[in-house]
């Protein structure tokens, strides 16, 4: 197994662990809200910063496995020669934006 593939399975947990998290924080927060009226003023931020990292997170994922969005009307419009070039254009133009 290469090096980058053991850092994507390792996102990959993270990722899992924070999808838990975050449904565990809301779920402690719906219950101790409307059942004990007691509000926590921690547990929205933590979702929130817990959603923030999870898009970071698995928009890695996405592009280690190639599957960010792309819009390829106009790049299967393209001959077989040049639409492998327009692929990889789509490709460039989609990291850089990520960045």
């Amino acid at each position: 197994m290469k090096m980058l593939d053991k850092i994507i399975v390792c996102i990959r947990w993270i990722c899992m662990f924070l999808l838990i998290e975050m449904v565990a924080v809301i779920f402690f927060q719906v219950v101790s809200r409307y059942c004990f009226g007691i509000a926590h003023f921690w547990a929205e931020e933590m979702a929130v910063f817990s959603m923030i990292w999870l898009v970071f997170l698995g928009s890695v994922i996405a592009e280690s496995r190639n599957d960010h969005t792309r819009i390829t009307f106009f790049v299967n419009l393209l001959p077989g020669g040049l639409r492998r070039y327009g692929s990889r254009a789509a490709c460039a133009r989609s990291s850089t934006s990520a960045i």
